[in-house]
């Protein structure tokens, strides 16, 4: 890639600041690496798909890469750069599964990455898991019905996150990345 510009949302940056300051290291840096596979898999996808600019910002649901005229690629380039970081962390995946039973980091990575490849493949504006639906969808002319629905989904998913995040607190295992997640991908939604 010729140009990168990396930038931090500050609802990213009080993300990191909350996790740093309550997650454990030993959790904390296998989600840290996690993330950067996940979006080394879009950034290489972009490669491929002869992507020149790539804008990387910190947000509260860690990385997101993003391309200058996403929407102006063709939807095979749009769905192979989207599933690009789902691959990836289900490579990591199946990586770290041969050293997890012995190996606590691999184990923690496992987890990480899992949990990247299951969130991300959700249907719900602006994650992986959308954007690979509305280039399938654009193949067939349903896109502008498809992000009606994916938007729906999108807060659908941002008040279970919430509820979520609310129950966890009141059982005493307060979990407040759900509770900043969730609001926040009502707003990407929204935005995207």
């Amino acid at each position: 890639m010729s140009r990168y510009r990396i930038s931090v949302h500050p609802a990213g940056m009080v993300m990191l600041a909350a996790a740093c300051l309550i997650v454990p290291v030993g959790r904390l840096l296998p989600a840290v690496v996690a993330v950067v596979i996940h979006e080394a898999g879009h950034v290489i996808t972009m490669r491929i798909c002869a992507v020149e600019r790539c804008h990387i910002e910190w947000t509260p649901v860690g990385f997101v890469a993003k391309t200058e005229g996403f929407y102006l690629l063709s939807p095979s380039r749009r769905f192979w750069i989207a599933a690009g970081g789902v691959l990836a962390s289900g490579v990591g995946c199946l990586i770290c599964l041969l050293f997890a039973a012995n190996n606590r980091f691999a184990y923690e990575l496992l987890t990480a990455n899992l949990s990247l490849c299951l969130f991300n493949s959700l249907p719900a504006l602006p994650l992986d898991g959308s954007k690979m639906l509305l280039a399938l969808t654009a193949k067939v002319g349903l896109e502008r019905k498809a992000e009606k629905l994916l938007l729906c989904s999108s807060y659908a998913v941002a008040a279970a996150l919430c509820l979520l995040g609310v129950w966890s607190a009141a059982v005493g295992l307060l979990n407040p990345t759900l509770l900043l997640i969730g609001p926040y991908l009502a707003y990407a939604g929204k935005t995207s």
